[in-house]
């Protein structure tokens, strides 16, 4: 696909930063990312997270039973207790490629991939389910990390 679908191309990027009816916070004001439209693959906005940082999440904050645990159990639990903390309910765990320029002295993960905390994707879906800022800067703190947009590591066959 190399175009953007109707409903994109008549999108207005401006949000209100009003309450919803039912109270809830706005969803944040995010544009999507530059070219976009020329990307075939989707694009994950949220904060990349080394694996050893999120194993290191992870047995934090894990109940010690004395078992070991091991790096999927790991960043399982430590996404569980972040969209907990977070209150972001459609967190999602993504998939960026590593490279080492941008990811310096990180390890990716055994397919070549490096994780990423998504609050949304380019997906419309995704994107119109946003969080609302505070709940993102609040991911931003407790990851150490800017959010920023990601380009998925699997190819659009993937989700067909």
């Amino acid at each position: 696909m190399d175009t953007l679908p109707k409903e994109f191309s008549a999108m207005s990027m401006s949000h209100t930063t009003r309450r919803a009816p039912d109270g809830r916070s706005p969803r944040m004001t995010l544009p999507f990312p530059p070219g976009v439209n020329r990307n075939p693959r989707l694009q994950f906005y949220g904060v990349a997270v080394s694996k050893e940082w999120l194993c290191k999440y992870g047995e934090d904050h894990i109940v010690q039973d004395g078992r070991k645990h091991n790096d999927i159990t790991l960043a399982f639990h430590a996404f569980v207790v972040l969209q907990k903390r977070t209150k972001i309910q459609n967190l999602t765990g993504e998939a960026t490629s590593y490279d080492p320029v941008t990811f310096p002295g990180m390890t990716p993960w055994e397919d070549g991939s490096v994780v990423v905390l998504a609050v949304c994707s380019t997906d419309w879906e995704s994107y119109k389910c946003r969080p609302s800022q505070p709940k993102v800067d609040k991911l931003a703190r407790l990851t150490g990390q800017t959010p920023k947009w990601w380009v998925d590591f699997n190819p659009p066959s993937y989700y067909m």
